[in-house]
């Protein structure tokens, strides 16, 4: 029998956009062999590890209705990763969805956020309403999609990176701190690292710090005012890190689902000091791996990181399990899923 064609209907979709597209990736290229053909209808294509992909490119929301309708038949199988996955709705074609975003706690976040929380929730709502089923990567967004719609459950992300670390050793203070962070430049990611970098050069205190930031530039006021600080420098996007070059990974963010790399720094027994958002408190166990700090509070975290930089915390991996956190693992979870219903 002939096997089913898998569309995926996204934005941008490739290994060098966002967590989501990443996630995207590595878990149906995971599955590659399981379908006859795999369509990506989106606005952009990238780098991607695909053996084989036919990319529809479209413009506006009535293009995205008319190439989806163009490839559906009854052996098509729809997926969606992004808001617009409701043009399946439109389209009355049955689709998978997961749910990568940040709202509804996004639309705390200034009045802009909160307008755009107006059509946003809702939006999301509807298409979880609509789907055939949808899939999170954090048990604090299945809280927020079992309240929707039954249909849902949680598969872990993988990491992207090598494990090269394979002991973690108590920061030593003869030598500088070096901190990894990670993410798109922008206000979500970084406005809070802003405050706290702020505040370093304010007390003068952590004199031998560095901070490497790691990530594709969204904002380019906030990513100028970044590295105009001495102790940080900005390294761009890069797909693979090496995380025994750092002692230390930083989370800054105003609010996360669950960050695929704050798994791989603690895949790759590297701590983590972040503030207690979304799903991290599900793979951060504090105080043994990372520490915890109240959302927003740039003092606490400013005195956490003069507490490591002084190598007056001790961290231990030895109980840590993040083997759930493997595409492998993912990609079987999805295929039970898309396959529950599907008759080869």
């Amino acid at each position: 029998m002939m096997r089913p064609t898998l569309v995926i209907l996204t934005d941008n979709f490739g290994l060098n956009f966002s967590g989501g597209a990443i996630a995207t990736c590595r878990i149906f290229a995971a599955m590659e062999a399981a379908f006859e053909e795999i369509i990506v209808v989106g606005k952009q294509l990238g780098v991607h590890p695909f053996q084989q992909l036919r990319f529809l490119r479209y413009d506006n929301r009535r293009m995205a209705i008319r190439q989806l309708r163009k490839v559906a038949t009854a052996r098509t199988i729809f997926y969606g990763d992004f808001y617009m996955s409701y043009y399946f709705i439109l389209a009355k074609l049955p689709f998978y969805f997961t749910f990568h975003d940040n709202w509804p706690e996004q639309g705390q976040f200034g009045w802009r956020n909160a307008l755009r929380a107006w059509y946003y929730v809702p939006l999301y709502r509807w298409i979880i309403r609509r789907a055939a089923w949808t899939i999170t990567v954090s048990s604090f967004k299945y809280e927020f999609i079992r309240n929707i719609s039954p249909r849902t459950s949680v598969i872990r992300n993988g990491i992207n990176t090598r494990i090269t670390k394979k002991a973690y050793e108590v920061y030593q203070t003869k030598t500088d701190l070096r901190i990894i962070m990670s993410g798109n430049i922008d206000d979500r990611k970084f406005a809070w690292a802003l405050a706290l970098f702020q505040k370093i050069r304010k007390e003068g205190e952590l004199s031998r710090i560095q901070f490497y930031l790691f990530g594709k530039i969204l904002d380019e006021n906030l990513a100028q005012q970044l590295a105009a600080f001495d102790f940080v420098t900005l390294v761009g996007f890069q797909l693979d890190i090496d995380f025994s070059n750092f002692d230390l990974y930083c989370c800054t963010s105003k609010i996360e689902n669950l960050s695929i790399s704050v798994c791989e720094a603690l895949c790759n027994y590297t701590p983590v000091l972040s503030f207690d958002v979304g799903g991290l408190k599900e793979v951060i166990a504090a105080p043994h791996t990372g520490m915890l700090i109240p959302p927003g509070d740039i003092g606490a975290f400013y005195q956490a990181l003069q507490k490591i930089s002084r190598g007056e915390v001790r961290f231990d991996f030895s109980q840590q399990d993040l083997s759930d956190y493997d595409w492998s693992v993912a990609a079987s979870a999805y295929h039970k899923i898309i396959f529950k219903n599907f008759t080869l």
